[in-house]
């Protein structure tokens, strides 16, 4: 990952309320993460190292980075437009100095912290790494993932996993047994399939809830091709797990519809039916492809 590929984080997230507009561009929506643009070197405690990112416009002096497979490290200035200056009061769970973090490792920009005296534990309040592998469970169902202290984290907001390969936003269902939270996997876009493991240690931080198109679902199925009939539209069932009766559908061709109009509905839990219609007499033929739509909950 880096400026210009694409975001392991959702770009609709709140993280820590700073709220970027989804249609940002991933340099801009650098105000809220963004991957190391080189590798960075931990300086030793009380001393200032250079990370290069994005634009250093976005980050507050005074505030915090949080770098994967570093810590935690103060900003106390900028250098040229693509460098930040920052200083390693080595907080609790920083690693030790000298350690190289590789470039494309996730940085997120944080409020300044008045806690970093305070145990690995009370840290997690803001994020920790988990001590068990976790499997993505079936889209609406949830599971449980240890954690450090269960009271650090809220009901109905989320906590976004990442180890590196897999990973998602699951929203917060239960908090109330001893170091334990269970989460549920409501689709998130962006989220890995269910079954995939995001394997220990990865990185947990607990967002806020995101808004309603960071939840959209979506689905694929293939269409043969063909030249719909006048006033007898073609039908294309597209299975959409989650999909509800009055849920709002967008649909799409990946190929020209050639003045055919196509549309389409949620028919059934589960369930979207596309329709490719012909509106004039003589009928356009449409290549083979697929039928894509996006289903917005209520």
């Amino acid at each position: 990952m880096s400026c210009t590929t694409p975001n392991i984080l959702p770009p609709e997230l709140c993280v820590h309320a700073v709220i970027p507009s989804p249609d940002l561009t991933a340099c801009a929506t650098s105000q809220m993460w963004e991957g190391l643009a080189d590798n960075f070197t931990v300086p030793t405690c009380g001393s200032t190292g250079m990370i290069r990112v994005c634009s250093n416009m976005h980050y507050a002096i005074g505030g915090y980075v949080w770098i994967l497979g570093g810590g935690y490290f103060e900003i106390v200035g900028r250098a040229a437009a693509t460098v930040l200056l920052v200083k390693n009061n080595c907080p609790v769970g920083n690693v030790a100095p000298g350690t190289v973090v590789s470039v494309d490792a996730p940085v997120i920009q944080l409020p300044p912290l008045n806690n970093l005296a305070l145990s690995s534990c009370s840290q997690a309040m803001l994020w920790e790494e988990t001590t068990d592998d976790f499997t993505i469970p079936a889209v609406g169902a949830d599971d449980t993932i240890a954690v450090c202290n269960n009271e650090n984290y809220a009901i109905g907001a989320y906590v976004w996993l990442w180890d590196g390969t897999d990973g998602g936003v699951f929203e917060i269902t239960d908090n109330t047994t001893d170091g334990e939270l269970t989460i549920q996997n409501n689709g998130t876009l962006g989220n890995s399939a269910p079954a995939a493991v995001i394997d220990t240690p990865a990185v947990m931080i607990q967002v806020a809830p995101p808004p309603v198109n960071a939840t959209w679902l979506s689905g694929t199925a293939a269409y043969a091709g063909g030249t719909p009939t006048a006033a007898v539209p073609v039908t294309v069932a597209v299975t959409v797990t989650g999909a509800a009766l009055g849920d709002f559908v967008i649909a799409a061709y990946d190929k020209t519809l050639n003045g055919n109009i196509l549309t389409g509905y949620v028919s059934a839990p589960n369930t979207v039916t596309a329709l490719l219609a012909n509106t004039i007499a003589a009928g356009t033929a449409v290549a083979a492809g697929n039928v894509n739509v996006i289903v917005i909950p209520l």
